[in-house]
C-alpha cells in the first residue's frame, strides 16, 4: 500500500493550501473576496499570483459575489469568500441562478462560496439557525462543512474542481485546529459521509464543528458509538446513514443550531425513509447552542450534552 505523507496543520492553513494548489495547477482559478488583505485564509495570495488573480472589492459584498458568478458563467473557476451574515442580502440571488443555469440548462458554473459562519465572542453562533436554512433550499447548490483540516483541503480542492456552484460552509471556530492532512494532491468527493469513530450500538450524525463533541463524547462514552460524519448536506449521503442506522439500531442528530434546522429536516427523512423500520428506539436531536455552560467550560458542556442524548440511547 503507497503511503500517504501528511502534515500537522490548522484548519485555516488546510483552506489556504487547497486554494495555492489549485491556483497553481490552473491558471484558471481566480479569487474574489470582500476584504483579501485582512482575510486569514487569503492573506499573501495577491503577493504570490497578483492582483489579477486575487481580487479585492473592499467590503463590497453583493458586487463581489455577482462578479463572481459572472466570472464563472464566461469559464473562469471562481472562489468568492463571504460572510454567512451577508447572505441573504447579498449573495442568494447569484447562487441561486447559478444553480439554476447549472443543474436545468446545464451551464458550467464553476463558482466556489467559501461560507464564514462561527460563534460570536461570547461563544453563541452568529446565526442560531445557521446558513444551512438559505442554502439547502436551492435546487442543485452542492453544500459541503468540513470538520477537520483534512476535509477543508479535501473538499475544498473537490468544490474548486466541481463544474457546478459548490457553498463551502467554514466555521471559524475551527480554524485554528491542528489535524493531520494529506500532502500534495489531496481531494474528498462531494456528496460522500465518512464514518469518523466506528460503534456497533447506536449512530451519531453530525457536521461542521459539531463533530469533534460527538467523537469526544463516543470516546469519552467507550460503549459502541459510531460517528458519521455528514460532510456534504447537499446532496445529503443518505445511504451512509441507511446503513449505519442499520447496523446500530439507534440515532442521535447533533447540530449547532437550538433549534430544528434544515439539514435535520432532511436528514430525518432520509431516516424516515430509508431506516424507520431498523430502529428500535425513538430518534433523538441535540442542538449544540443550547448547551449551558458549566465549569470546565462550553467545550466541556458540548461534549456532555451528546453524552446525555447518548446515555438515554442506549438505556433502550
Amino acid at each position: 500500500m503507497e503511503t500517504v505523507s501528511v502534515a500537522q496543520i490548522t484548519h485555516r492553513d488546510a483552506i489556504a493550501e487547497a486554494l495555492r494548489a489549485e491556483m497553481t495547477r490552473d491558471p484558471g482559478v481566480i479569487v474574489v473576496s470582500d476584504d483579501s488583505p485582512g482575510s486569514p485564509v487569503c492573506d499573501g495570495l495577491v503577493q504570490f499570483f497578483g492582483a489579477e488573480r486575487v481580487l479585492d472589492f473592499d467590503r463590497a459584498r453583493q458586487t463581489a459575489v455577482g462578479i463572481a458568478s459572472g466570472m464563472a458563467l464566461e469559464g473562469r473557476r471562481v472562489v468568492c469568500e463571504v460572510s454567512a451574515a451577508d447572505l441573504p442580502s447579498h449573495g442568494l440571488e447569484h447562487l441561486d441562478e447559478a444553480a439554476r443555469l447549472h443543474e436545468q440548462e446545464g451551464v458550467p458554473v464553476p463558482i466556489v462560496a467559501r461560507v464564514l459562519c462561527g460563534p460570536t465572542s461570547e461563544g453563541w453562533p452568529v446565526d442560531r439557525d445557521g446558513p444551512e436554512r438559505w442554502l439547502l433550499p436551492i435546487r442543485g447548490l452542492r453544500v459541503v462543512s468540513p470538520a477537520s483540516a483534512a476535509d477543508a483541503k479535501g473538499l475544498m480542492v473537490g468544490a474548486i474542481r466541481d463544474p457546478g456552484p459548490v457553498c463551502v460552509l467554514e466555521h471559524t471556530q475551527l480554524y485554528g485546529d491542528v489535524g493531520a492532512v494529506p500532502e500534495g494532491d489531496y481531494t474528498l468527493p462531494i456528496g460522500e459521509a465518512g464514518i469518523v469513530h466506528d460503534g456497533e450500538r447506536m449512530t451519531v450524525i453530525a457536521h461542521g464543528a459539531a463533530v469533534a463533541a460527538a467523537v469526544d463524547a463516543a470516546t469519552d462514552l467507550d460503549a459502541g458509538v459510531e460517528v458519521v460524519d455528514l460532510r456534504t448536506l447537499a446532496p445529503l449521503d443518505s445511504e451512509a446513514i441507511v446503513a449505519s442506522i442499520a447496523r446500530t439500531g439507534k440515532a442521535l442528530l447533533v447540530e449547532e443550531t437550538a433549534a430544528t434546522s434544515a439539514v435535520a429536516r432532511a436528514v430525518m427523512a432520509a431516516i424516515w425513509e430509508g431506516a424507520f423500520e431498523h430502529l428500535d428506539a425513538p430518534l433523538r436531536r441535540v442542538g449544540l447552542a443550547a448547551a449551558a455552560v458549566e465549569s470546565g467550560g462550553l467545550a466541556k458542556a458540548r461534549v456532555n450534552a451528546v453524552k446525555e442524548g447518548c446515555d438515554e440511547l442506549l438505556s433502550y
